[in-house]
């Protein structure tokens, strides 16, 4: 049986816009140099724009596998710990062994970021559950069939 192992590549960002530049100029593009530059300058700004970039050289991309719509479950200490109040919120049920039922809103694969998540909140004592929208990296969740949280309606005092 193969064992699945990971690796790591790397690649310098002047081979990327050489690789770049060696397209245009194949497709007879006479600004492909400035193209090519352009380019690789915005996508140096973020580590997720190289990663795409060099995936889409060989036809691929990465996959998020969630969809909007989709319920969710993430570890409460991977949301903005001052939009809720823990103790209220684990009292309320709103945590469950220190998780947050969440639905998926959104998805912009081109933020580091890229998954946007609703879920009900609790600020303090005498705000009503209301929802709240972040956005989270996929790898904090997972699908939540297996979860056993409620999601109140927004305005229930709880």
């Amino acid at each position: 049986m193969i064992q699945n192992k990971t690796f790591q590549i790397e690649i310098s960002t002047e081979a990327l816009e050489k690789r770049l530049k060696d397209i245009f100029k194949a497709s007879g593009e006479p600004c492909g140099p400035l193209l090519a530059n352009t380019i690789i300058g915005n996508l140096e700004t973020t580590e997720v724009g190289l990663k795409q970039l060099y995936l889409a050289f060989g036809g691929q991309e990465e996959k998020i596998n969630f969809l909007p719509g989709d319920e969710v479950i993430v570890d409460a200490s991977n949301v903005h710990s001052w939009y809720i109040d823990k103790e209220s919120m684990t009292k309320a049920g709103l945590i469950v062994n220190g998780k947050i039922k969440a639905k998926v809103i959104t998805i912009n694969k081109y933020k580091k970021e890229c998954v946007d998540i609703q879920y009900v909140r609790i600020k303090d004592s005498i705000t009503p559950a209301n929802e709240i929208t972040q956005s989270i990296l996929p790898k904090y969740l997972t699908r939540s069939e297996d979860c056993k949280i409620a999601r109140p309606e927004v305005g229930d005092m709880i």
